[in-house]
């Protein structure tokens, strides 16, 4: 990713021009603006759970806090453990 996208605003502002400008081509002139701030919304939350890693995921929770969730402590991601034998 070039230097300039690894900030998330400018980022959510490339992504939320690229969804306008394919919206105002794809929907119905009435519903243009709503599925542009909608999709907008989304790309937002997409930008903020972005994994920066591939071991992990950073959730920006406020502009100066950042949490490092670790993909392995997520249980859903992880195999199921083995089930013990009865003897």
């Amino acid at each position: 990713m070039p230097p300039a996208l690894q900030n998330p605003f400018t980022l959510w502002l490339v992504l939320s021009i690229a969804l306008a400008a394919i919206v105002y081509f794809a929907v119905r002139k009435e519903l243009r603006v709503r599925a542009t701030l909608y999709g907008a919304f989304l790309l937002a939350c997409a930008v903020a759970i972005w994994p920066v890693e591939d071991d992990a995921f950073h959730v920006r929770v406020d502009e100066k806090t950042k949490i490092k969730v670790l993909k392995t402590a997520i249980a859903g991601l992880q195999a199921p453990p083995p089930e013990m034998e009865k003897k």
